[in-house]
């Protein structure tokens, strides 16, 4: 569990093979130093791993979508991809990763300006009041993937503090206390993450499409309902051709930004740390979720 163990352990060869290693982009660095450790972020073409702000949309203040464009403005996403990642991963730009072949760049985008954040809030009905604060909300930090999470959500508390709203971090204690809390839509913001999959119908579709607003998690949690959004999703679905299909999900992720279902963050460092001695591991766009037909290890 502890991330700093485990990087050891790679490091002494004790651990001979992690794929979605969990590790931060200085480990790395650090690992690819290491005699007889290999790192690779080869294998995860189909899995498409993408980073996200969720928040409830059914009630105040994230029900408002000018708040929710407020927050997307504080939230410099490019600073994070070059300090947290490194500058090994990119901003996400929309549901898609930008790996998926029916990805596009053409989307909204919401640039940093803490200075438009602070009147959109004050436009919204949400000023800073005699305490000092516009509004306070839980942020809810699962205890998976915690090398990306943890630092993201506390560089948006941080953030969000210079605007005056102040944002109280949930850790969860274990995953079941997490997944319970998101699953019954019982809370206000949460850090999460999903993957895409080979086809956008299965990874992406679950996320917005009405139908799938159920108390599951990974379905449609945050209560995001549109008729246009559902046409779009159910075209996209039965559509053969290739370019007709593509231009079909470029609606789709404009409509995502537009309506600012989440606030992306940046894509997923997704790492495999493997030692010297083990060959021939699954290097599909699948990776490790391929089978392990032809791996063998020196003993």
């Amino acid at each position: 569990k502890d991330p700093l163990t485990r990087v050891l352990m790679m490091e002494k060869g004790e651990i001979t093979y992690a794929p979605f290693a969990g590790i931060r982009p200085n480990d790395a660095t650090r690992l690819e130093k290491s005699a007889g450790v290999n790192v690779t972020t080869e294998g995860y073409d189909a899995i498409g791993y993408v980073h996200y702000l969720e928040m409830n949309l059914r009630d105040k203040p994230f029900s408002d979508r000018n708040v929710r464009e407020a927050l997307a403005h504080a939230i410099d996403t490019g600073f994070l991809s070059k300090v947290l990642f490194g500058g090994r991963t990119v901003p996400g730009t929309g549901p898609l990763h930008t790996g998926n072949p029916f990805y596009t760049s053409d989307v909204p985008s919401y640039a940093p300006d803490m200075k438009l954040a602070a009147q959109m809030l004050d436009d919204a009905g949400y000023p800073v009041g005699a305490d000092g604060t516009r509004f306070s909300f839980v942020l809810d930090v699962p205890m998976w993937a915690p090398q990306a999470h943890v630092p993201m959500a506390e560089y948006i508390q941080a953030q969000l503090a210079k605007l005056n709203v102040k944002v109280e971090l949930r850790k969860a204690p274990d995953f079941g206390t997490w997944v319970q809390r998101i699953a019954s839509w019982d809370y206000q913001a949460t850090m999460n993450g999903s993957f895409n999959y080979p086809d956008p119908t299965i990874g992406v579709h679950r996320h917005f499409d009405c139908d799938n607003i159920k108390n599951v998690i990974w379905a449609n949690t945050e209560g995001y309902c549109d008729p246009e959004m559902d046409k779009m999703l159910d075209a996209a679905a039965i559509e053969t051709d290739f370019d007709t299909r593509k231009a079909i999900y470029a609606k789709i992720q404009q409509k995502a930004q537009q309506d600012l279902v989440f606030i992306y963050m940046p894509q997923d460092f997704s790492a495999t740390v493997y030692s010297d001695g083990i060959s021939n591991l699954p290097d599909t766009p699948f990776g490790a979720l391929a089978p392990f037909y032809d791996v063998t290890v020196d003993h």
